[in-house]
Parts: C-alpha cells; sequence; structure tokens
C-alpha cells in the first residue's frame, strides 16, 4: 500500500511506504528532492564557488572504491536494502562527478538540518534528558544535579540557608527564547527558591556570552510578568577534599560513567 501527497513547491506527486513517514513529510512540510536541489544552487549552495583539489579527488574516489554500503548510508539510509548496494554518494560521484555529489550531498545535509530545528525538533519543549551535556551528574540525598556547579550551590547555599526550593528542569519553567542561529529554543534555569527567585549558576567568563545573553534577557521578561527575580551567578565551588569527604559519608551518587571516572580520580585517598 501506497501513501501519496503532493510537493508543496512543485506539486509533484510523493509516494511513501508507511502512514507513519507521510506523516511526518506533513508535520515537516517536506519539499521533493528536486526542490530541495533547486533551492541550493549558485550562491545558496554551501559548497559554492569552492572546489576539491585534484588530490582530493583522488583520495575520494579511493576512499569509496569497491566498498559496499553500510545500513545507514545509501537509498535513504533505509535498513533492509539489498545488500551491497553503494553509498548514494558514490553513486553521485560515479554519475555526475565530484561537484555535483557535493552540492546534492550538501543540499541533503541543510534538508536534515532545517527539519529538525526549533520546533521539529523531538526534544523542542522539554528539558535535557537526565545524564546529558559535559557536567558531572548525580544525585545528592536524592536531589538531581547536572554539575558541580549546582551541587555547591545546592550544599553551599540552598542546604546552608535552608531555602525552600524547586528544579525547572519541567515544562512548567520553558522560557521560548530565538538563539544567535535565528531558531526558536527553550531554556530552562537551574533553581526557582522561595517561590519567586530564578536561579542560573555559570562560571563568570560565559556571563557576557551571546548565547547566556540572551537567555538571561528572556528569562528577565519571563520573570517580570510574573513579579519574579532572575539571578545569573557564579556560585562558590566545593573544594576537590569537601566533595571527596561527602562522597565517602554516601551522600553523593554519581551517573555510572561519572562514578568511574570519580573512583578512578580519587583512587587510594
Amino acid at each position: 500500500m501506497e501513501f501519496i501527497r503532493n510537493c508543496p513547491v512543485c506539486n509533484k506527486i510523493l509516494t511513501y511506504s508507511r502512514q507513519g513517514n507521510l506523516n511526518q513529510a506533513i508535520k515537516r512540510n517536506s519539499i521533493c528532492s528536486s526542490c530541495g536541489h533547486a533551492d541550493m544552487k549558485g550562491e545558496n549552495n554551501p559548497f559554492y564557488g569552492k572546489k576539491h583539489t585534484e588530490k582530493t579527488k583522488t583520495l575520494l574516489s579511493e576512499k569509496f572504491k569497491g566498498k559496499s554500503r553500510s545500513p545507514d548510508t545509501a537509498y535513504g539510509g533505509k535498513r533492509g536494502s539489498p545488500p551491497n548496494l553503494k553509498p548514494v554518494y558514490e553513486i553521485w560521484v560515479e554519475k555526475y562527478g565530484i561537484e555535483e555529489a557535493d552540492r546534492r550531498q550538501a543540499a541533503d545535509n541543510e534538508r536534515k538540518s532545517i527539519a529538525s530545528k526549533g520546533k521539529n525538533n523531538p526534544m523542542y519543549g522539554k528539558p535535557a534528558p537526565q545524564g546529558s551535556g559535559n557536567g558531572w551528574s548525580g544525585w545528592y540525598k536524592g536531589w538531581y544535579f547536572r554539575s558541580l556547579r549546582e551541587l555547591s550551590y545546592m550544599i553551599k547555599v540552598i542546604e546552608k540557608e535552608n531555602l525552600k526550593w524547586k528544579t525547572t528542569e519541567s515544562k512548567e519553567f520553558a522560557i521560548p527564547y530565538i538563539n544567535y542561529d535565528g531558531v526558536e529554543r527553550n531554556y530552562f534555569p537551574d533553581f526557582l527558591l522561595e517561590g519567586n527567585r530564578l536561579i542560573e549558576c555559570k562560571p563568570k567568563r560565559l556571563h557576557a556570552s551571546v548565547s547566556v545573553l540572551l537567555k538571561k534577557e528572556a528569562a528577565e521578561r519571563y520573570c517580570l510578568k510574573r513579579n519574579w527575580t532572575y539571578e545569573l551567578l557564579e556560585p562558590e565551588m566545593l573544594s576537590e577534599e569537601e566533595i571527596l569527604e561527602i562522597y565517602k559519608l554516601g551522600l553523593i551518587k554519581f551517573l555510572p560513567r561519572y562514578e568511574e571516572k570519580f573512583k578512578e580520580k580519587y583512587s587510594g585517598r
């Protein structure tokens, strides 16, 4: 059974093997490949004005020579396709030459990028999952922290001053803003204290960065409507000795990958 819709640009009939694929195409307002390639011509093409050197052409040719496809490459990257098919890029190189293959690859990448930006991103409006990012994440007395900076603020300020607080890692506290790349995103601060103080913990060297300033402006507007305050601050950090002491008391439990790193770093202490 085939599912059909028309390209919103040229009205060409597009077919889909599954209802889910059709629904996704409608949601993303996807266009046909011909229209996509047309949009990437001339100066719109990221490879415009650039050329591969003869050496690069030779290396690319050798790289793809005689290789079979992998499960996530040729013909849309569909698993279960006939075996030993060449990657799409290699077919383009053989059929159209490297410059045209690069143009088509750039167009394909651009379409995928646009399709996953802003509200089209499956994670839009949702807080980052626990364990994502680069911070040392884990739990302190059952409180989840995303970084040692957050942990330090929990212990040295919230706990010490016995403040009432809530995590803002939920849709309830999603603050919409336009990022520097022009894409609409959502910002989730770190803490809500005493019901009216939004707190963001960041190293001072980042306070003047474009991304942080855009989030700060959006958060201040958000707080103004609620008669709250927004505080961007650099908390005093726990020392390694303090963290180690708290860890030995069994009050900290890191996520598995950080647990291993922590034990490696402090083994024998």
